[in-house]
């Protein structure tokens, strides 16, 4: 009858073992859930805050050449800052093409202040009342990220 007494109380531990280990189990899977959640979001509205930057300029087409600059410079401290991730091209890169062609280059040794100045005397020689036209703008498949965005003069 001991014998039996001491296998019941055998048992109970066990399973009580058992029940908190799952508890334990569940309250981590529950709780990872609800945090990867929180990150997504989180992740999700820095995407929107960083690309509502750019958003506002969709459509418009009274732009001036200081707006212009102001985008072509967001954009390359942007890709200055992601140019040695292994995503750069496929998550960060911003490409901001004016009449074609990207200003927002940071491959090669050119300095950002250069650019943008080579960028002025080209673009406007001499005539700030030029506007241009924010024509399309689109996004990293990835990332969600703005990749592109395509300015004409007007």
């Amino acid at each position: 009858m001991e014998n039996a007494s001491n296998a019941l109380l055998m048992a109970a531990g066990t399973l009580i073992g058992v029940l908190i280990l799952t508890l334990f189990a569940y309250l981590y899977s529950s709780f990872s859930t609800e945090a990867k959640r929180n990150y997504e979001t989180i992740t999700q509205s820095q995407i929107t805050e960083y690309n509502a930057q750019y958003n506002v300029y969709e459509g418009r087409n009274d732009l001036s050449i200081y707006e212009v600059v102001s985008m072509i410079s967001r954009a390359r401290e942007h890709n200055e800052k992601y140019k040695d991730n292994s995503l750069y091209d496929s998550d960060y890169k911003v490409v901001v093409s004016v009449d074609g062609k990207d200003e927002a280059n940071v491959k090669g040794n050119v300095n950002s202040l250069t650019k943008i100045n080579t960028f002025l005397e080209n673009a406007s020689n001499n005539q700030f009342s030029q506007t241009y036209k924010c024509n399309l703008i689109t996004y990293h498949d990835n990332s969600g990220m703005v990749y592109e965005v395509k300015i004409v003069k007007n």
